[in-house]
């Protein structure tokens, strides 16, 4: 039968729970919960192990996954570059010889301006008037954390419990 390692952990503590109630002059009794407790033992030994083996070997792929994920960024962006400067090549053409127009045989390319709002440099931020600045208020995680466990209460914030995590060797 091939048991989850929930049902492995409970029958574990079943047999513990049932080892505590175990007459201590009864050898059959006890034998047999010894032979079950080993038999539970090496199944769990078994089933943490193939975790640990799906674990590997999905670790892995993921692996195999972010380099393939990586090479194709890299030929995308590649590829984006490439039309980005065909695109200015003609478009620098087009200003060296005065033209707002250029004809193929298959296409026609314009040049048009750019939509929306002029763009704006900001030359010396020091000189620019307060109306035209905007302030950002954001909690200091730091702070409020060293406050928290030295005893503070805070309204508004919580210290949250480290959590946890398995390591494998």
């Amino acid at each position: 039968m091939n048991k989850s390692l929930y049902d492995i952990g409970d029958e574990l503590r079943d047999i513990s729970a049932r080892l505590d109630e175990l007459d201590p002059n009864d050898a059959e009794s006890e034998n047999l919960l010894h032979e079950w407790m080993t038999r539970l033992s090496h199944e769990e030994s078994d089933k943490v192990d193939r975790y640990v083996y799906l674990i590997k070997e999905t670790e892995d792929r993921a692996v195999s996954a972010e380099a393939r994920r990586r090479e194709f960024q890299a030929k995308e962006d590649a590829a984006k570059n490439l039309v980005r400067r065909l695109k200015q090549a003609l478009h620098d053409h087009m200003g060296a010889t005065g033209r707002a127009s250029l004809v193929g045989n298959d296409f026609r390319v314009t040049k048009q301006k750019n939509g929306g709002r002029p763009g704006v440099d900001v030359l010396s931020p020091s000189l620019i008037p307060e109306e035209f600045t905007k302030v950002t208020v954001s909690p200091d995680i730091d702070a409020i954390s060293s406050a928290l466990e030295a005893g503070r209460l805070i309204p508004g914030v919580e210290l949250r419990p480290v959590g946890s995590h398995i390591r494998i060797r």
